[in-house]
């Protein structure tokens, strides 16, 4: 499974009818490679208002929404805009269950008791976390792991800015 960071082409707001022409080339190189595709999380523009949702590419060109993030981040001033996400699926990949839990939702640990329970047994966590926030991420993932007895994957934007300047070097 290759896993892109959450919002790796910057935090624009993509229509929900163009999803298919945003994941096009990505479902390519999935076939392609023959591999699965997790890119990151981004926000998407719906009928219901704006969520940061998360897909899974399959090889065979399937796409499937597999989470939206459940807290916006109040840093970010996500509140401000992004609607709270109801979506968390677990997928069964044969070769492993699997699921997304999006950037800062990683801190509730709820959520990742839920997916487990749900019997999710690799956590893909797509993030931006400051600089500053790397070293308590590792924690994060390594207890959250533990906790739930679960594999888990950050994998986080680098070399990029928060809009107030904060780098992010994950």
């Amino acid at each position: 499974i290759a896993v892109l960071p959450e919002m790796w082409f910057g935090p624009i707001v993509v229509e929900e009818q163009k999803i298919e022409e945003l994941l096009t080339p990505l479902s390519l190189l999935s076939a392609d490679l023959g591999i699965y595709i997790l890119p990151g999380a981004f926000y998407v523009s719906t009928s219901e208002g704006i969520f940061s949702r998360s897909y899974l590419i399959f090889p065979d060109g399937k796409r499937e929404l597999i989470s939206e993030k459940i807290f916006p981040s109040y840093p970010m001033k996500e509140r401000e805009k992004i609607k709270s996400g109801r979506v968390l699926k677990v997928l069964d990949l044969k070769f492993a269950k699997i699921s997304s839990i999006i950037c800062v939702d990683a801190i509730y640990p709820e959520i990742a008791r839920y997916l487990a329970l749900k019997g999710a047994e690799v956590l893909l966590n797509p993030a931006s976390i400051p600089a500053n926030r790397a070293p308590l991420w590792r924690s994060l993932a390594s207890v959250r792991a533990a906790e739930n007895t679960v594999f888990w994957a950050s994998v986080m934007l680098t070399e990029s800015t928060y809009p107030d300047g904060r780098p992010v070097k994950g």
